[in-house]
């Protein structure tokens, strides 16, 4: 592209929100250029690989992508010393298609819905680095500049990722601080279909997720998870990156080198062969710490807004990623139908957002990162835990006690007297 060219809209980032925006628009005949500073949609995406269903129920984004399994069994393990104490479900319940989940891979994934866009007719610029924004005299963003190129548009769209240099740039936020960022660590391992299954109780097709807290981050709030996919496994490790940089002594590389010597996932990846490693870092503060997701002639999607959502027992961001994408798109159609990308006119992305369930879902679980950031929660939980658990499956020589009598003993002992009450009715916001 020449320079001092305009397009209809410039997207910044070929994850799954700007891909999503790309390809809403395109429905709606606006001309669309993605840039991406990878070699390829993809490349560096680093998730661990969990998509939800049934927010994207309605939209067909996805009809035939590359997903890898339908998960029908959840666990959730706590983890201290030698001691283990899981909860685990498994049901055809959890492959009904609005509870569905599936594990996937982002780098086939995020290829296949950039084919997707350019199909469309959009263009996917990768290996193409965005300098910083093109903004008039009163401050409106009329486009980008990549690689010393001046690239026009009537919208730039910023998907770049949690630390999201474009909104910065347009003034949107400031720079953020670690408590609002944690780092996932991720390694992904080649293993045979069949030992998979065989390892981990599934059918041809199923799907496993794991969760895994306490002891394992070496007492770093945050958590391990393990994913399967087709034929390979995803193991990786989640912290808060303050908590990270106050900890000298902690290093990416050493925790998930830890987590990979645990029994319990050492013998999940015997014999498996390591394929990929990296780092990425995620939202973690509620989304409103984020700053504005609309300027004159910006719009901020997916993880540069901080749209994700812990729950405790699991993590999502790419179907928000995907429907904020969606959302996005919409909007910005309607003002430029308008002939109109003034803040006001490109609101309307914040109001579907809103009044959609994503939206709701992220109001209502804002406060779940702090929540979950607290120590006792992986320092504390897992022991209590693990005593109580170790007494009410065990018989000695004497006389047994009745359950409830050892479960309340625990209780009153390790949990009140301990000032924890309050830390339990903090668990109301998850």
């Amino acid at each position: 592209m020449a320079e001092g060219d305009r397009v209809d809209v410039v997207i910044v980032g070929a994850g799954l929100a700007g891909l999503a925006c790309a390809w809403t628009l395109l429905g709606h005949g606006v001309e669309v250029l993605v840039l991406e500073r990878g070699d390829q949609a993809g490349a560096k995406n680093l998730s661990g690989g969990r998509l939800y269903h049934g927010p994207l129920e309605s939209l067909e984004l996805l009809d035939g992508a590359p997903y890898e399994r339908v998960v029908t069994r959840e666990s959730i393990a706590l983890v201290a010393g030698g001691a283990v104490t899981q909860v685990s479900f498994a049901s055809d319940r959890l492959a009904e298609p609005e509870r569905r989940s599936s594990t996937v891979l982002r780098a086939r994934l995020d290829a296949w819905l950039a084919d997707r866009v350019s199909g469309a007719g959009g263009v996917v610029a990768t290996g193409t680095l965005v300098d910083g924004l093109v903004r008039d005299d009163g401050g409106t963003v009329r486009g980008v500049v990549a690689q010393g190129e001046e690239i026009l548009a009537r919208v730039v769209v910023a998907a770049d990722g949690a630390l999201s240099a474009m909104a910065r740039h347009g003034g949107l936020r400031s720079e953020l601080e670690p408590s609002q960022l944690a780092l996932g660590i991720k390694a992904l391992y080649s293993l045979d279909a069949g030992k998979i299954e065989d390892r981990f109780c599934l059918a041809p097709g199923e799907g496993a997720a794991e969760l895994v807290v306490g002891e394992i981050t070496s007492g770093l709030p945050g958590g391990a998870f393990l994913y399967t996919n087709r034929d390979s496994l995803s193991l990786g490790v989640v912290v808060r990156l303050d908590a990270l940089a106050s900890d000298a002594a902690a290093s990416p590389p050493d925790l998930l080198h830890a987590i990979e010597q645990r029994p319990e996932i050492a013998r999940r990846i015997a014999g498996a062969e390591l394929v990929e490693y990296g780092a990425h870092l995620v939202p973690e503060a509620a989304p409103d710490r984020f700053g504005r997701r609309v300027a004159d002639g910006l719009v901020v999607v997916g993880d540069a807004a901080g749209l994700v959502i812990n729950h405790g027992i699991t993590v999502r961001g790419m179907d928000l990623a995907l429907v904020s994408g969606v959302l996005a798109g919409q909007a910005i159609a309607q003002a430029l139908e308008q002939d109109d990308a003034s803040r006001a006119a490109l609101s309307r992305y914040d109001d579907l957002l809103r009044d959609s369930t994503v939206g709701q879902d992220i109001g209502r679980f804002a406060g779940s990162a702090e929540t979950l950031s607290r120590s006792w929660l992986t320092r504390d939980l897992p022991a209590i835990a693990a005593d109580m658990a170790a007494e009410l499956y065990s018989f000695g020589p004497g006389p047994k006690e009745r359950l409830s009598t050892t479960a309340w003993r625990h209780l009153r002992r390790r949990v009140l007297r301990l000032g924890m009450l309050g830390e339990l009715l903090r668990l109301r916001r998850l």
